[in-house]
């Protein structure tokens, strides 16, 4: 029975505040591209800025809502461009890349076979990194709401 899943909204919800931020500095960097005019064909190399801008903003979107991680009582499944199991038993170490302030963060599970699973820009790390240690360990945790 699936207990619960990680989540990024916080990271969806700073990508929508950023946006207008980044599309400022986009124009600023068009406007100051055309006004140096240092090169050829300067259009091309605005709309390539563009595409570049276009497609992180994509990738980070289709990752966000796509990449799904389902907490269940003795394993997490895994999904992205297919499905994985990782038995909590299988766990050796767990990790969190950031602070303890930030809103999200790279939750790093190395395994007993030394293999390392990062799930990135997930909400609450530590609080899953707490709660995957006592899952390893067999303890019962309950996770605050």
């Amino acid at each position: 029975m699936k207990q619960f899943s990680i989540t990024r909204e916080k990271h969806l919800d700073h990508m929508v505040r950023m946006m207008p931020i980044l599309v400022l500095m986009y124009a600023i960097q068009c406007f100051l591209t055309v006004s140096m005019e240092l090169f050829g064909p300067v259009s091309n190399f605005i709309f390539s800025l563009g595409g570049c801008l276009v497609f992180m903003v994509a990738g980070f979107y289709f990752y966000n809502l796509k990449h799904k991680v389902d907490c269940y009582e003795d394993h997490l499944e895994i999904h992205f461009f297919g499905s994985k199991t990782l038995m909590y038993q299988d766990i050796f170490m767990v990790e969190v890349d950031g602070n303890e302030d930030d809103h999200f963060a790279t939750l790093i599970i190395t395994c007993k076979d030394l293999r390392q699973v990062k799930f990135y820009l997930i909400d609450d790390a530590f609080k899953m990194k707490d709660w995957l240690q006592a899952k390893r360990k067999g303890e019962p945790f309950r996770m605050a709401a």
